[in-house]
Formats: C-alpha cells, sequence, structure tokens
C-alpha cells in the first residue's frame, strides 16, 4: 500500500499503480461516529427528500452536505477532492437502510461540484434507481445481461457531458462485478499502439445516442474523435464500445483501431464488487467501465450525475435545472462539440 497505516475506519487505502500486486481502489472506511451522522439525517430528511421533485431534492441535500461539514468534517474532507485529484474513490460503511437517495445525493454534493440529470434518462429523476427491469435493451443498465466496456453519454458535446458519476450500492447480488480500466494505465501498458491512438484522436468516428435518452434508433454525431486532450496534456476517453462505428464503411484503419483500443481496455480492466455501503464515484473521462451480468437476487443501486458546473447546460437550454434535456443540448451542442471535444 502506498501508505503506512494499516486500513481501518477513516483511513484512505491505496496501492500506487493500476493493476499491481495488491492494488486497491482508493478507499475511505466510513467511522461510527460519521455513520451516525448520516444515519440521523437518513432519518430525519429521507422520506422527505423522496417524496420531493428534483430542485427540492437539491436543497435538501445541499442542508444535509452543510451538517456534514460540521458535524463530521473528516468524512466531508476524505470526500472534497478537486474533480480531476483522484480519477476514483470509494467510500465504504454507508448506512442505506433508510434514506439511501438522500445520502447518495449527499455525499455526491461533497465532491464540489453539481449534480444533475437528463430528463431523458431514467425518467428524469436527479438521483436514479439503477436496477434490472425484464425486456430491458442490451447495454443499459436496466439490462440483467452484461453492459459493454463504455464511458456514459459519449454522444454529449463536452460542456454537457457527465464528468463524474456516483453509485451508492443497497442490494448487490454476489458475483455482480463492475470493471474500470483507467485510460492512463492503458497507454503505460502499451496494448494499444501508437498508430491506433492517432487514428482515435482524428475525428473519424460516429457515436450512437444511448437507449436511456429515448431518441431516434438512428441518433449518430460523426466525424468524432475518440481519445482528445483536456487542455493540460492529459488524454481523456469517450467511448461506448458497442455504439461507435468508423464514420466511412470502408475507413479500415479507424476500424482496427476501435478493436485494438478495445482490447486494450479489456486488457487493463479490474473488477469489483459493489457491496451494500460501498459508495463509489470515478471521472468518466478518465476510466472505461462496465458490467457482468446481474446474478440471482435483487439489486438496486443510486446514481448521481456530476459536474464541476452545469453553467453551459443552463445557458444552452434556457432551464435552471438540475434537469436538463438531452434533446436541447444534442440539438444546441454541434458546434460546440466541434470547438471543444472532438479537437485533437
Amino acid at each position: 500500500m502506498s501508505k503506512m497505516q494499516q486500513p481501518g475506519a477513516g483511513v484512505v487505502t491505496a496501492a500506487t499503480a493500476w493493476g499491481s500486486p495488491g492494488f486497491e481502489i482508493p478507499t475511505y472506511t466510513v467511522t461510527d461516529a460519521a455513520r451516525v451522522v448520516l444515519e440521523q439525517i437518513a432519518d430525519a430528511l429521507g422520506d422527505v427528500f423522496d417524496r420531493s421533485e428534483p430542485a427540492t431534492q437539491l436543497t435538501i441535500a445541499r442542508f444535509a452536505a452543510l451538517h456534514i461539514n460540521i458535524a463530521s468534517p473528516e468524512l466531508a474532507a476524505a470526500i472534497y477532492k478537486a474533480m480531476r485529484e483522484v480519477p476514483i474513490q470509494r467510500v465504504r460503511g454507508v448506512p442505506v437502510t433508510g434514506g439511501a437517495a438522500l445520502i447518495a445525493t449527499t455525499l455526491s454534493l461533497l465532491r464540489g461540484g453539481e449534480v444533475f440529470q437528463y430528463h431523458e434518462q431514467l425518467g428524469g429523476v436527479l438521483t436514479a434507481p439503477i436496477e434490472p427491469k425484464v425486456g430491458s435493451a442490451a447495454n443499459s443498465n436496466s439490462s440483467p445481461d452484461p453492459f459493454g466496456i463504455h464511458t456514459d453519454d459519449a454522444v454529449m458535446p463536452a460542456p454537457f457531458r457527465v464528468e463524474e458519476i456516483a453509485l451508492l450500492g443497497v442490494h448487490n447480488p454476489p458475483g455482480t462485478l463492475t470493471g474500470f480500466a483507467l485510460l492512463d494505465a492503458v497507454l503505460d501498458r502499451g496494448e494499444l499502439t501508437l498508430a491506433s491512438r492517432e487514428h482515435l484522436m482524428d475525428p473519424r468516428y460516429g457515436i450512437k445516442s444511448p437507449n436511456a435518452f429515448s431518441l431516434a434508433d438512428d441518433h449518430w454525431l460523426d466525424c468524432v474523435a475518440i481519445l482528445s486532450h483536456d487542455g493540460q496534456g492529459r488524454m481523456e476517453i469517450a467511448f461506448p464500445s458497442y455504439n461507435t462505428r468508423p464514420t466511412w464503411s470502408n475507413d479500415h484503419e479507424a476500424e482496427r483501431a476501435l478493436a485494438n483500443l478495445t482490447a486494450a481496455l479489456e486488457a487493463a480492466m479490474i473488477d469489483i464488487y459493489i457491496e451494500p455501503g460501498d459508495w463509489l464515484v470515478w471521472n468518466n473521462s478518465l476510466l472505461a467501465h462496465r458490467r457482468g451480468a446481474i446474478g440471482e437476487g435483487r439489486r438496486l443501486l443510486w446514481r448521481n450525475y456530476l459536474r464541476r458546473d452545469c453553467d453551459a447546460m443552463r445557458e444552452a437550454t434556457g432551464t435552471p435545472g438540475p434537469i436538463f434535456s438531452a434533446n436541447a443540448l444534442l440539438n444546441s451542442g454541434t458546434a460546440v462539440a466541434e470547438e471543444t471535444r472532438y479537437a485533437g
């Protein structure tokens, strides 16, 4: 481990290299005192949160986050990080017997950004229940079948796209694993060739809108790049492996680069089990993820989408949020996408 302390409540533990022997996702274990604070918040405000509309839910969660900053500053400090400082973090021992949606949203706000949702996705609720449903489309959160390698909502231009994803486990069948691949580790390992990397940075790919947006089946955004720089020299990825194709059908170099990227991500993938009481947050542009088949038993996780700020979405839609129309954003974002995210 990279720290000298032994694992325990209130200690963040992590290995230094992704996938190295003994590697652990950076983890903070909730102390008994902090757990009491969270339980008090859930008991006092959980039912009201569940019955409220999104804007009111956000007000309630902000109040709860302020209370945690005062009553449990060590928990708040462990969660609060610059959005790019830690690409993935886990908090263990979160109480989930009641008010779990409120607790999930409150922890997300402690990251320091904003929580939002797309109107067309999962009913447009602020904190989305992730659970399987019979007859769901393949490669979706509600499908019980394996969910392929992807980053969320890659079709969105960068100013409108989720930057961090947070999940709070409430119920999860044993053996239901979620995998993560850190892009930096993929680049360091060398399985992704230099030629493929260059091709993937060219705007020669098409990305299909996710099923969850409930848009037209043939809604594709063409002539975009899969890899790009974030303006500070770090490489980012926007890639739904099952919804990406070369813009031109005869572009075999682009096709081979996609296959190379998928294999390289697979080689760097680390599978973890999200236990009940695990809160997991990761950077959607620095890690790709997947999920295996859902095992027997109930599955329920609460999900939040996070950004540093939602100012660009407010300006594009003319609405205050925290729920924004994906249709309106996509229709307003073509020029923005060309100028910001898809330049190699």
